[in-house]
């Protein structure tokens, strides 16, 4: 076979003509199966390269009015092809009213769709589906398949066929893949570790300066994956080689933990994000771990995931860190210029398995001005809560604290007026200006305003936090306000002592009494109680009451046998700083509402007459 022979081959497929006379008015329905098998045979010496996707079409044609629906499954081996979501390369005609295509599991698709009423007779393409390639070099498609039932027909001729179009090599190109494994950056080489090239599955070893490369690699989106005894499992994600050659790759192979044989690495993913994507503004970055072997979670030597921003054309990066399977971070992209940037995205198992992926964006940030208002303080709200139970009991609260992880107990709450696309947070555990790093973003509430809820773990009882609000927009950030400063109370208990639960009494005017286990007012906190008490026989309210610094309460008189409950909701308040009346803290006994009662109540007692 000459090189560089370029041969061109359509492959049409037409089968399967149906002609069925069904008498006027009997709603019938009739299933048509048809399969593809396609196997292409080349010499050894040639190589294969998909230009163009496998395209499957149904045409109907009918000469009496109808109406149908289809129902298509389509079969192909994951490994060589994808469903092809781009514009160019599915379409779906005017006649077909609802299309929903879903992917089942790898290599099956599932396709259902109806007519838009009813069709005159003729001839239609009804559905146009599309498998691109994953990777060039791919010689056999192992099956496609249809499934089409149609409803209430008259005479219908059913068609379908497949075209391929190939393009024929005998050379594999002069790309090639280069680099070198490392036990950790920046130190020593790792001699003779596996080093395997996914999916395409070659594999070389590294020499003795940890070098490694690959010859004559297609174009194509590869991972690398690094083996060897007493070593964990490593792995380089996504590695692009399109148009040049890759040098310089580092793969970081530390040894392994506790399990030699649990060596396969995790893998990484950023949620709506693809390589070379144009990004602008505030982004919300998303990122997700898969474990391999081992789980991911942190250990003493490095957290289970961590995130860098960099940027060749200037010297910057950002980084933030996650202890689980996921990371979020606010990036705020208007402060870096237009250009080309990088995500590094890094994730650890708890076997010193490692993954890596870097995804490279483009900032298109528009021109504009960011706002120029400084939130005022009549405008928001910061309120740190501190909670004596789980928030597991109010998680229906807000959307914003919804999210809060199993065992929170400790939330700032932010609320503030609607106003620009809303407000930033910063954060810093010092009041040094300089010290504040950008937090979260608010999201619009059920109540027409802006909420954000930070529920760090760095949120210590009797510690302060420092906080700053900043308006935004599409073209940034605005300045930021005073530096507001926080209190996070420590939680308490409140327990009910006497009347003691079940008690009979003969006093008609008893003194009640709680006591508070963890009392708040050495740090400058007052204690709100409000008391209730009800007669249980007509549901009375006899008793709902304030009261401020004292732990006891002398009843009015109360009728003889009759039976009473009562129970203590409590919570401490501080403010903050006098002047910042829209600043405090607040600590409750249990949750919100009626759960921030006594941890031991309610109590009920019987008055009787003294015999």
């Amino acid at each position: 076979m000459k090189k560089y022979l370029n041969l061109f081959i359509i492959i049409m497929f037409f089968f399967s003509a149906c002609n069925l006379d069904v008498n006027p008015g009997n709603e019938q329905t009739e299933n048509f199966y048809h399969e593809i098998s396609v196997l292409l045979n080349l010499s050894d010496d040639s190589y294969l390269m998909v230009d163009n996707p496998l395209g499957i079409i149904l045409t109907l044609e009918t000469d009496r009015r109808l109406t149908s629906e289809f129902n298509i499954r389509l079969k192909y081996d994951p490994q060589f092809f994808e469903l092809c979501d781009e514009p160019n390369y599915r379409s779906l005609h005017s006649i077909v009213k609802e299309i929903d295509v879903q992917l089942e599991s790898p290599g099956n698709v599932s396709v259902k769709g109806n007519f838009s009423g009813e069709l005159e007779p003729g001839t239609f393409n009804i559905l146009e589906l599309f498998l691109k390639p994953l990777i060039p070099g791919v010689s056999e498609i192992s099956m496609v398949e249809a499934f089409v039932n149609t409803v209430n027909y008259r005479r219908i001729k059913l068609e379908k066929f497949s075209a391929l179009s190939l393009q024929v090599r005998d050379n594999l190109g002069d790309r090639s893949i280069e680099g070198v494994v490392l036990a950790s950056v920046g130190d020593k080489p790792v001699t003779g570790s596996l080093v395997r090239l996914e999916p395409l599955g070659w594999e070389v070893i590294s020499d003795e300066l940890g070098r490694f490369a690959f010859n004559n690699v297609p174009q194509g989106i590869y991972d690398l994956k690094a083996k060897k005894a007493g070593r964990a499992g490593s792995r380089l994600q996504s590695v692009s080689v399109i148009n040049d050659s890759v040098s310089n790759l580092v793969i970081i192979q530390p040894e392994y933990e506790f399990a030699p044989d649990a060596d396969e690495p995790p893998r990484v993913s950023f949620k709506n994000l693809d390589a070379f994507q144009e990004v602008s503004g505030l982004l919300n970055l998303e990122c997700y771990g898969v474990a391999g072997s081992a789980p991911l979670v942190a250990t003493q030597s490095h957290y289970s995931m961590s995130l860098k921003i960099s940027m060749a054309s200037i010297n910057y990066h950002q980084e933030a860190k996650s202890s689980d399977d996921e990371l979020t971070f606010l990036w705020n992209t208007t402060l870096l210029p237009l250009g080309e940037v990088f995500l590094t995205l890094v994730a650890y198992d708890n076997n010193n398995n490692r993954c890596e992926m870097t995804l490279p964006l483009l900032i298109v940030n528009p021109s504009g001005k960011a706002p120029q208002i400084v939130p005022q303080d009549n405008y928001f709200q910061i309120i740190a809560n501190t909670y004596g139970e789980s928030l597991n009991v109010m998680k229906s609260y807000a959307p914003p604290i919804s999210k809060a992880p199993s065992g929170t107990t400790i939330v700032v709450d932010f609320n503030a007026r609607k106003y620009f696309n809303g407000f930033v947070v910063y954060k810093s555990h010092q009041a040094n200006e300089d010290s504040f790093m950008l937090l979260g973003q608010s999201s619009l509430n059920s109540s027409g305003g802006f909420s954000f809820a930070d529920y760090a773990p760095d949120l210590v009882p009797g510690g302060f936090v420092y906080y700053r609000l900043a308006y935004y927009n599409q073209y940034g950030i605005g300045p930021m306000t005073a530096v507001k400063k926080l209190l996070i109370l420590p939680s308490y208990k409140i327990y009910l002592r006497q009347p003691a639960d079940g008690a009979i009494i003969t006093t008609r005017d008893p003194v009640i009494s709680w006591e508070c286990n963890h009392p708040l007012e050495d740090l400058g906190a007052r204690r709100t109680d409000l008391i209730s008490v009800t007669n249980t026989l007509d549901a009375t309210i006899v008793t709902y009451t304030f009261v401020n610094n004292t732990q006891d309460y002398h009843l009015k008189p109360l009728i003889y046998n009759n039976t009473y409950e009562w129970d203590v909701k409590s919570f401490y308040e501080y403010k903050n700083d006098s002047e910042d009346y829209n600043v405090l803290s607040r600590s409750f006994p249990r949750g919100l509402g009626a759960t921030d009662l006594s941890s031991n109540g309610a109590f009920t007692f019987t008055v009787v007459e003294d015999e």
